[in-house]
């Protein structure tokens, strides 16, 4: 599967990209701007998406998201914030992780991500 991670803080994109390729997905990115990831998107194809909530200096990855339902690609959001507290702007059926990441989770969570497409 084929995986666009978005994250600003390095170590965790690393340790995220490092979990993603241990398990056999091909990662896109690591990146930490939503302009670049719009860019990735439309160059490249994608199955599923990793996004932080928040990428620094009050960027969310909100209008990302919302391209990646646009598109029917599935997303997991890795954030600190509580699940109840992102429905207003993800949706309620969103997957969350919270961080720090547990590795097992995140993989589960993207394994039961509709095929592209298909959500």
């Amino acid at each position: 599967m084929r995986v666009l991670v978005v994250e600003d803080e390095f170590l965790i994109a690393m340790e995220v990209e490092s979990l993603l390729t241990e398990a056999g997905h091909e990662v896109v990115g690591p990146v930490a701007d939503i302009e670049e990831a719009l860019g990735l998107i439309a160059k490249q194809p994608i199955d599923a998406a990793v996004l932080d909530v928040n990428l620094g200096d009050g960027a969310t990855s909100a209008r990302l998201a919302a391209e990646l339902v646009r598109q029917r690609i599935g997303f997991v959001l890795s954030t600190g914030y509580r699940q109840q507290d992102l429905a207003t702007v993800y949706g309620t059926d969103v997957t969350v992780i919270q961080k720090p990441i547990d590795g097992q989770r995140l993989l589960d969570a993207l394994s039961r991500l509709p095929a592209r497409g298909c959500n």
